[in-house]
């Protein structure tokens, strides 16, 4: 009888791992890690999206940074769906930032870090729907930024 319980008792235990192991899986994980573009640096994740994190070190000084609607990373594809917290906090002289996706990107809080962001301008392209561009105004919005948001022929 003991041997019998024992059984199940490290069936069961067995059982709960496995579970653990599939549902922790399940978490979003990068694919890549830092992964440096022409101008940014991204981070890849499995699903083909990926986040924006910052910029390489020769674009600090320019005034205008693009954000394009996909990159490649390691030669795949990947769609940018994101900003995430300080990518621009370096760039000192930013002054516009063109955004070519035509879904709304995830801007997280502090994107622009330490900047001035009423000097900055962010032209987002026509091809984004209005109802797309109305949430990114909101995204940027709640991520902190106050300068200009147009939408733009780009």
């Amino acid at each position: 009888m003991k041997k019998v319980t024992k059984f199940i008792a490290v069936l069961l235990a067995a059982l709960m791992l496995m579970t653990s192991f599939a549902f922790a899986d399940s978490k979003e994980k990068p694919s890549s890690k830092v992964v440096d573009g022409k101008c940014n640096q991204y981070i890849g994740y499995k699903d083909g999206h990926a986040v924006m994190i910052g910029v390489t070190k020769k674009t600090y000084n320019y005034k205008t940074k693009k954000v394009p609607k996909t990159t490649k990373i390691k030669g795949k594809k990947y769609t940018v769906t994101g900003i995430n917290k300080n990518a621009f906090a370096k760039m000192k002289k930013l002054r516009t930032v063109k955004i070519y996706a035509t879904k709304a990107l995830k801007v997280q809080k502090g994107a622009f870090g330490k900047l001035k962001t009423k000097k900055i301008t962010v032209k987002v392209t026509k091809k984004m729907s209005k109802s797309q561009f109305s949430k990114m105004k909101k995204n940027l919005r709640k991520a902190g930024f106050k300068g200009t948001i147009k939408r733009v022929k780009l």
